[in-house]
C-alpha cells in the first residue's frame, strides 16, 4: 500500500465525519474536529506501523487545499513552513504511538499526547526560571 492511500483513505474517513457525523455545534469547534482528524489520520498510520520517516512524508504530502490539510496543521504553511509543522506532528505522532499502545480509546490517547506536550512545555519553563 502507498502513503498517498493513507491519505485518500483518511481524507475520505474525515470528509465522511465531517459532512455527515458532525452535528453543527462540534463543526463550529475547532479543536473538536482537529482532534478528530488527527485520530483518523494517526490510526491509519499506526494500524499500517509506519515509521517517523514515513508519517513525515505523509504530512508533507497533504494537499494544501484538502479540508483534512486545514484541521492537522495549526498554521498556514504561508506562516509556518510546511516541513516545520510536519516534522512536529511526526514527533506528537511519536507520543501518540506511545500512548495509543495502553489506551484502547483514540481521542483519549490522542488527548494525552496533548497534557504530556504542556507538561513538558511547563516543566522546560520551570527549569529555566530557575536558572535565572
Amino acid at each position: 500500500m502507498s502513503l498517498n492511500q493513507v491519505i485518500i483513505e483518511a481524507e475520505e474517513k474525515f470528509d465522511q465525519k465531517y459532512n455527515h457525523g458532525l452535528p453543527p455545534i462540534l463543526k463550529g469547534n475547532h479543536d473538536y474536529v482537529s482532534s478528530i482528524a488527527k485520530v483518523i489520520l494517526f490510526e491509519g498510520m499506526f494500524k499500517r506501523n509506519l515509521n517517523r520517516e514515513d508519517v513525515y512524508k505523509i504530512l508533507y504530502s497533504i494537499n494544501e487545499k484538502s479540508k483534512l490539510r486545514e484541521y492537522i496543521f495549526p498554521f498556514e504553511s504561508s506562516k509556518v513552513d510546511k516541513s516545520l509543522q510536519s516534522k512536529s506532528l511526526s514527533k506528537i505522532y511519536d507520543f501518540y504511538i506511545e500512548e495509543r499502545k495502553d489506551e484502547d480509546s483514540p481521542l483519549t490517547a490522542l488527548a494525552k499526547v496533548g497534557i504530556r506536550i504542556k507538561n513538558q512545555t511547563l516543566t522546560e519553563r520551570f527549569m529555566e526560571s530557575k536558572k535565572d
